[in-house]
């Protein structure tokens, strides 16, 4: 029997959301929609989720805009492309989250690793997230301090 849209999509976001590979059976090795372990491979994203970033060179620095959804699944698609960004630019590096819809604790790992990387850079690193589950889930994790201050 076939699984209906509906039950295939959320079948498709249960395998990713967990990182967990049902074949070997490892825990957080799912990333690319493939096992870093036993190279299963996992069915494409649905279309929203996928984690799209836009670049805008400022007088001051880089502003990085995300959309989507930053977990196990999608940081790798995104984090190579933003170290690119915050390696050749200068000035302040700003990572937009107002519209990211989920981020776990991969999307908090990547931010932490951006910024160790701007300070080695000599670069500002500042975070925009005034609203959303981006900004609950900096504050569960006690990096508020993170985030840009609205003036």
């Amino acid at each position: 029997m076939a699984l209906r849209p509906f039950h295939r999509e959320k079948e498709v976001m249960r395998l990713y959301s967990s990182g967990y590979c049902y074949r070997c059976q490892s825990a957080g090795s799912v990333e690319l929609g493939i096992c870093q372990i036993c190279g299963m491979e996992y069915p494409p994203l649905p279309p929203g989720q996928m984690p799209t970033p836009s670049f805008l060179a400022t007088p001051s620095g880089t502003e990085v805009k995300l959309k989507g959804e930053i977990d196990l699944a999608t940081r790798g698609m995104i984090e190579g492309q933003l170290m690119e960004a915050l390696e050749g630019g200068r000035g302040c590096f700003l990572v937009d989250l107002n519209e990211v819809d989920f981020m776990d604790t991969q999307g908090i790992h990547m931010l932490l690793r951006l910024q160790r990387r701007a300070r080695e850079l000599g670069r500002d690193f500042v975070i925009r997230c005034e609203r959303g589950p981006c900004l609950r889930v900096l504050e569960a994790m006690g990096l508020r301090a993170m985030v840009e201050t609205a003036a």
